[in-house]
């Protein structure tokens, strides 16, 4: 017989279970999109990481944020 308990989120002497990371509330196309390579230094990424994890978010949703503020700056609505 399998039993299924609940995980708790918070632990006071451990800290946190599960993630906490914000997902990506934009909805949900027909599949994976595709993966988008950029080239940057270790420094740079450790500085986008740390900014991301401060607003409580994934490196990939951070910078999906920033480019659809970029594209309203623009006048453009973003698609995705």
């Amino acid at each position: 017989m399998l039993v299924c308990l609940p995980i708790p989120q918070y632990h006071p002497l451990i800290g946190n279970y599960m993630s906490t990371v914000q997902r990506d509330k934009q909805p949900k196309g027909n599949g994976k999109a595709p993966p988008f390579q950029i080239r940057i230094t270790p420094e740079l990424k450790a500085q986008f990481e740390e900014a991301a994890k401060a607003q409580g978010m994934s490196l990939g949703n951070w910078f999906k944020n920033l480019g659809r503020e970029e594209l309203k700056k623009l006048g453009i609505e973003p698609k995705g």
